[in-house]
C-alpha cells in the first residue's frame, strides 16, 4: 500500500483531502502544527505528526520534514497552504531524493500567487478584468482611485482567501485604510468594484499542457459576505470560463493544481478575472462529491501514472454547515435566501463536514468546532480571514 504524507491539515480542508486519499485505499499520514485537528481523527488516518509552524519557524519545519521524509518513504508528498508550498519549492531538490510531489516551479509558483501580475497575464490573453491599478507612490494613488472612482477595492497582492481585502466607498474611508493595509501586505491593488455577483471558479490539473481534470462551479452564499470563503456552491459545466482558465494555465506553462477565480459583472453580465489559488481549495469536498477527487488526481500526477479524465453531476450542491449558520446569523436578507437556509434534507445537497464512512470525523470535527470558538488564531485566519 502506498503512502502519502499531507502537509497542513489543521483544518477542514486536511480533513476532505485525508478522506479523499483514503477512500482510494491510500495509507495516510498527515501533519499540523496543532495537536488538535479534525483529520487527525479520522478513520483515514494512520499517523498524526504535531510540526512546528511553517510560517514562524522554517528552519525548524524543514529539519523535521526531512527527518520524517527519510524514515518512512512516502510515495507522495502534498502540501496545503501556500507557505508551505513556497518553503517547500526552496529546498525541493532535497525534498525530491525522499518522495514526489506535484507542483510547477517556484518561479512560475510566484508569479501565479501575485495578484498584480496575475491580473496583467489574464489581461495580455484577452481574459476581462476589472479596472486594476498598483500604485506605488501617492501621485499614482491619486490617479488609480480618479480613474476608478468609489466604491472600489483595496487588494493585496500576495494572501488567500480575502485576508486583507477591503471595499472602500469614499475617500475618508480610504486614507483610514489603505496605510494599515499597506504597512501590513505591502504595496497593494486598486480595483474597480463589479458588485456582489456570484463568484464562478474552475479547478484545473495540468500536466505538459494538458487538462487531466476540470471541475467548475458556483459560489452561492459566504462567510464574511464581503470577502470570505464560499459556505455553499453549485457544481456547474461553465464552457466560458474554463476556456479561460485553460488560457491562463498554459500562459503560466502550468503543472499541477490551480483554481481561478471569477466573478460575474452585474453591468454586462460577463464573468471577470479575480484571481488564481495554486493550491487545493477550502473547498476541496465539493469536487469529492460531485466526482472529482483531486487530491488523488494530484497523487497519481506527482507519480506519473495513468489518470482518466473524471466526469462529474452538474447541480450538485455542498454546504459548509458552520459557516453557513453564520451566513445566515449575518445576513439581512436571511429570509428570502436562494436556497433557502432551511433545505436540509434536500437529496442534492452535501455537507463537506460529513461522512458516513467516516462517523470518527465527523465527531471530532464539530468538537473542534467547539475548541475552535476559543482559538485566536482559527479566528484571525479562518474566520475573519485576517
Amino acid at each position: 500500500m502506498d503512502k502519502v504524507l499531507v502537509l497542513d491539515c489543521w483544518m477542514r480542508k486536511g480533513l476532505s483531502v485525508i478522506r479523499a486519499l483514503g477512500r482510494e485505499g491510500l495509507e495516510v499520514h498527515c501533519c499540523s502544527h496543532k495537536s488538535i485537528s479534525p483529520a487527525r481523527f479520522s478513520k483515514y488516518t494512520k499517523r498524526f505528526f504535531i510540526f512546528p509552524d511553517p510560517e514562524i519557524e522554517p528552519k525548524k519545519f524543514k529539519k523535521m520534514l526531512v527527518s520524517l521524509l527519510k524514515e518512512n518513504r512516502y510515495s507522495s508528498l502534498i502540501p496545503l497552504e501556500e507557505p508551505t508550498i513556497e518553503l517547500i519549492l526552496e529546498f525541493r531538490d532535497e525534498i525530491e531524493r525522499y518522495t514526489k510531489i506535484a507542483l510547477v516551479d517556484k518561479i512560475k509558483f510566484e508569479r501565479a500567487v501575485d495578484k498584480w501580475n496575475s491580473v496583467r497575464l489574464a489581461k495580455k490573453v484577452g481574459i476581462p478584468v476589472p479596472e486594476s491599478y498598483c500604485p506605488q507612490n501617492e501621485s499614482e494613488v491619486n490617479d488609480a482611485i480618479k480613474k476608478i472612482g468609489f466604491p472600489l477595492i483595496i487588494k493585496p497582492r500576495k494572501t488567500s482567501g480575502g485576508r486583507g481585502l477591503k471595499k472602500i466607498n469614499n475617500r475618508g474611508e480610504f486614507d483610514e485604510n489603505y496605510p494599515s493595509i499597506v504597512k501590513r501586505f505591502g504595496r497593494p491593488m486598486i480595483q474597480e468594484y463589479i458588485g456582489e455577483g456570484p463568484g464562478v471558479l474552475v479547478w484545473l490539473i495540468v500536466r505538459d499542457g494538458k487538462i487531466l481534470a476540470d471541475f467548475s462551479y458556483e459560489r452561492l452564499r459566504k462567510y464574511p459576505m464581503g470577502s470570505g470563503p464560499g459556505t455553499m456552491w453549485v457544481s456547474t459545466d461553465n464552457k466560458k470560463i474554463k476556456k479561460y482558465s485553460e488560457d491562463i494555465s498554459k500562459a503560466l506553462d502550468w503543472h499541477g493544481i490551480i483554481i481561478v477565480e471569477f466573478k460575474m459583472d452585474p453591468k454586462d453580465n460577463k464573468p471577470k478575472f479575480m484571481e488564481i489559488n495554486p493550491r487545493l481549495g477550502g473547498s476541496t469536498a465539493h469536487p469529492l462529491v460531485c466526482g472529482v477527487n483531486f487530491p488523488y488526481i494530484l497523487y497519481l500526477l506527482a507519480l506519473n501514472k495513468k489518470i482518466i479524465k473524471p466526469k462529474y453531476v452538474v447541480g450538485r450542491k455542498t454546504r459548509w454547515l458552520a459557516a453557513d449558520i453564520m451566513h445566515f446569523v449575518s445576513n439581512k436578507k436571511r429570509w428570502s435566501m436562494n436556497p433557502s437556509f432551511f433545505t436540509f434534507l434536500d437529496k442534492n445537497t452535501f455537507y463537506e463536514e460529513f461522512d458516513s464512512t467516516d462517523m470518527k470525523g465527523n465527531i471530532w470535527i464539530m468538537f473542534n468546532y467547539f475548541l475552535n470558538f476559543f482559538d485566536f488564531e482559527i479566528w484571525k485566519k479562518g474566520v475573519l480571514r485576517k
